[in-house]
């Protein structure tokens, strides 16, 4: 049996002279010594070009020799030329033209929201807010018509164009293949090795896993090159080259690093596959690497396949990992690509959503209207395939919740439970089986979310923060003066 109190919002009480450049006239006589350029003459000779730019070189210094003569370094007093302001006569078309204004409207929309308390809060800078209940009443609302730079929200974006393009289960493949013929009694590739695939998180140990395989085929030396083509990366590299370069070091165990050799050891130990690979996994080549396309006559030797999409999307959002949202984008056909998968099914405008990367770098715009919007397809796309925004998004503290009879269900059933029955009992509970609101506000600085969000204040602030928590458990209270908060017991039976 678990306990969880709803506590009441009580951490919200704990709050340009332009100068023209002088001129000087000798410069002018220096085009009387230079071909013009209007007349069909030969060209100077070497020896008169030669000349003219001696010429250039004493004028120069005819130039610095007067300046010198008429005063001392530094001392020249400083004219400032003011520009000609005559009016241009009407008609006069303009070579500059304006197109637009560097004058940032901030917009004025006021706070809209359920509890009267927020209503009178001004929410700071240039910035829009959006919150709604799961029923899509509005909790709190300022400028969201407006559009803002989203920043990493725009992978959320990413995310669902991928889920709605490929499928939460969907894998990616890096086939190798070779032009060659394997000769088992040396073990012995004569041939070329050739790697193919857009597995964006292929990194170490997949590499020493490709060893390993080669290995199981009888594979130990490879008389070729090694040929990647040029949308493989590796180890979140965005360069095709030195990806295969890394490739080619991490299959050869006497060029591997021992980040690479860590890495797979690392894998071994949390895949349980710890004692099943026998020996250290390598093959030698007697070629070098290149980039390039690979023929169509190749015999494929076997595939090796990522993570499921769903896997490397939590990744991705948990770590904010510009570099995977970008190679999702890529794979969708870029930012733009992205943008038109939500703006068509979320049924966004495009003024409302407008991006140019698909990992929040650079320039983006969003409203607080599209990404709610955004947010709610998302929802609605996971639920298709029994998924939650836990499944591909960061949680804090845990994994689940175990106020969610769902997730409770769904993890018990993953660990082998079946006939999972879950009845929940709303409750009214004394806290701290029975305790005033000053002592209760005094605990709570060691209790769940208010722990967190007082953590470090100190003196006089601490104080003052301690009284408002008293202030609003005092509203919380029975006939015998103890403060008493809703909450809910979840019953759990399962059997096995």
């Amino acid at each position: 049996m678990h306990q969880k109190y709803i506590c009441p919002p009580i951490c919200a009480a704990a709050k340009n002279v332009i100068t023209k450049p002088a001129s000087c006239d000798i410069f002018g006589e220096l085009t009387s010594v230079l071909p013009d350029p209007k007349l069909k003459t030969n060209p100077m000779k070497r020896s008169d070009r030669r000349i003219s730019a001696w010429l250039f070189v004493a004028v120069f210094f005819a130039c610095a020799g007067i300046g010198i003569g008429q005063a001392q370094p530094l001392l020249q007093d400083i004219k400032v030329v003011k520009q000609n302001n005559q009016a241009i006569p009407t008609g006069t078309p303009s070579l500059i033209q304006k197109t637009g204004s560097s004058t940032v409207t901030v917009p004025t929309n006021a706070v809209r929201t359920l509890f009267p308390a927020l209503s009178e809060l001004s929410i700071p800078g240039y910035s829009g807010v959006l919150v709604e209940s799961l029923e899509g009443n509005v909790v709190v609302e300022s400028n969201a018509d407006a559009a803002f730079n989203p920043a990493s929200n725009v992978k959320i974006a990413t995310a669902y164009a991928i889920i709605k393009t490929f499928g939460p289960d969907f894998r990616f493949m890096t086939n190798v293949y070779t032009d060659g013929a394997i000769d088992r009694t040396t073990g012995t590739l004569n041939g070329n090795l050739y790697v193919s695939g857009k597995d964006p998180i292929f990194g170490f140990p997949h590499a020493v896993s490709i060893a390993n395989e080669l290995n199981r085929l009888g594979i130990r030396s490879i008389t070729g090159d090694l040929i990647v083509t040029d949308n493989f990366a590796m180890n979140y590299s965005g360069s095709s080259l030195q990806s295969a370069q890394t490739l080619f070091n991490a299959l050869d165990s006497s060029k591997r690093t021992p980040a690479a050799t860590s890495t797979w050891l690392s894998y071994l130990a949390n895949s349980g596959q710890a004692g099943k690979v026998l020996g250290i996994p390598g093959v030698t080549f007697t070629g070098t690497v290149y980039v390039q396309p690979i023929p169509s006559s190749l015999q494929l030797l076997f595939t090796h396949e990522s993570p499921p999409v769903r896997e490397i999307l939590k990744a991705t959002l948990c770590y904010s990992n510009n570099f995977l949202a970008e190679r999702f984008g890529d794979m969708l056909g870029g930012p733009y690509a992205v943008a038109r998968i939500v703006q068509l099914n979320a049924g966004i405008q495009p003024v409302e959503f407008s991006i140019q990367t698909s990992s929040g770098l650079g320039y983006n715009r969003v409203t607080p209207n599209a990404m709610m919007q955004l947010l709610r397809t998302l929802r609605n796309e996971l639920a298709r395939y029994k998924m939650t925004f836990a499944d591909i998004m960061p949680v804090a503290g845990g994994p689940f919740s175990l106020n969610d009879p769902d997730a409770v269900t769904a993890l018990l059933e993953g660990a082998g439970w079946r006939d999972v029955r879950v009845v929940h009992h709303d409750v009214e509970m004394l806290v701290g089986g029975g305790t005033d609101p000053a002592a209760a506000a005094e605990d709570a600085f060691g209790v769940g979310p208010t722990r967190k969000a007082t953590e470090g204040i100190e003196g006089a602030l601490r104080v003052e923060v301690r009284d408002a928590i008293e202030a609003a458990l005092a509203e919380r209270v029975d006939a015998d003066g103890q403060v008493v908060l809703g909450g809910r017991v979840l019953v759990v039976t399962a059997a096995r």
